[in-house]
């Protein structure tokens, strides 16, 4: 007798006793998970092949459903062997309760796979996110995932609370109550949920940027729906809710394309005009041919004449914006300015003070005796005899 005759008596001997009917459940079960086994690895190397094609679905979509295609097999698996096995069929209270547990099973699979696409890395990749400007702003992309994600779940377990026959209306009218109270009580926060809606919308500024809002001065830290933080230049934190942030006037010194300088300088009356032109038009080439300078905003001109000498002005913009960058070619530019007043000998004007006296004080002053302040040792000196 070879194998398969000995195999066909034990089945043969297996179906009499009614043993399959027991052993159907277990190799579903088995058979659902190496079918899930094999679907995972064809899942993952789409994922490849996606992404060497240059298709986002590669980073995105597929990530997203490995984890929850796995918990899938296994759940399906577990509630085809209970099906099959012998006289669960006929236990109908049981059987209405793992087909809702199962189809709430599904419900909550789907809404995880939502959850994990609604996360940061994958909404840099979504082309929705880049078609919006999204990511350009870097407070945007967590608050937007925090809130849909948040939106997910709670979709989730109001099907999920309909599908175990729960009412759902009754608890929706309480939210809608308890919602209006809420933004009664909490009118100020609302305000700032409002303002930090319209400034990741509006986006005047993001994290990083130097601005000036509600009178205060700094680098934006962090943005949120409440506040925004900013980092001020004494390094201190100042929190600024976003109702006064949206109220306020709000200066982005970052956005600024070029930066003003304004130099104003006296020199001395007694200069001649030849000598003034001179420098003039030296001061004027050495700060349009500097390679900082924007060459078309330079401006050099005599404004006024003060008590102490000749008003001159210097104003150019800086090609760059950064605060020391600015500050470095400032300073050059003066330096190159002081050295030419003193090459063609034009000194600054020094301040003169007048000071009128009256008749009376002009009398008194010469009514004042001369004290003389004698040392000791002139005074022993005087007292020797001669």
């Amino acid at each position: 007798m070879n194998i398969w005759e000995s195999l066909e008596i034990f089945g043969k001997g297996l179906l009499q006793i009614g043993a399959v009917r027991y052993l159907a459940s277990p190799l579903v079960f088995l058979a659902i998970l190496i079918g899930g086994w094999i679907v995972a690895h064809i899942w993952a190397a789409l994922g490849r092949k996606l992404t060497a094609a240059g298709i986002g679905w590669g980073q995105t979509v597929v990530p997203a459903c490995v984890h929850p295609l796995h918990v899938f097999f296994l759940v399906t698996g577990i509630y085809a062997a209970l099906l099959l096995f012998p006289g669960f069929e006929a236990h109908t209270a049981l059987l209405a309760f793992f087909t809702k547990l199962y189809r709430s099973c599904m419900i909550i699979l789907a809404a995880w796979i939502f959850y994990n696409l609604a996360s940061v890395p994958y909404l840099q990749l979504s082309a929705v996110v880049k078609r919006m400007d999204v990511q350009s702003n870097k407070a945007v992309l967590p608050i937007f995932s925090k809130a849909l994600r948040f939106v997910i779940i709670a979709l989730a377990a109001l099907i999920v609370a309909q599908e175990w026959n729960f009412s759902i209306s009754g608890l929706l009218a309480g939210l809608g109550l308890g919602g209006l109270a809420l933004s009664l009580a909490a009118k100020d926060m609302l305000a700032s949920l409002f303002g930090g809606i319209i400034i990741l919308l509006d986006k005047p500024f993001k994290i990083g940027d130097w601005i000036e809002a509600a009178s205060i001065e700094g680098t934006v830290e962090d943005i949120t729906f409440r506040s925004v933080k900013i980092r001020t230049f004494t390094q201190a934190l100042v929190t600024i809710p976003n109702a006064k942030v949206v109220d306020s006037a709000i200066t982005n010194w970052s956005r600024m394309g070029k930066r003003r300088v304004v130099l104003k300088l006296e020199l001395d009356a007694q200069t001649p005009p030849a000598a003034l032109r001179i420098v003039k038009n030296a001061v004027l080439h050495t700060v349009k041919t500097h390679k900082s300078v924007h060459p078309e905003t330079a401006t050099v001109s005599f404004d006024d004449l003060t008590g102490a000498g000749v008003l001159f002005s210097v104003i150019y913009y800086t090609r760059t914006t950064k605060w020391e960058t600015f500050l470095s070619i400032r300073e050059d530019i003066l330096l190159n300015i002081l050295q030419l007043l003193e090459k063609h000998h034009v000194p600054l004007a020094v301040p003169v003070q007048q000071v009128h006296l009256t008749r009376e004080q002009t009398e008194q002053q010469r009514c004042v005796p001369i004290q003389k302040v004698e040392t000791d040792g002139v005074k022993k000196s005087l007292d020797k005899p001669l």
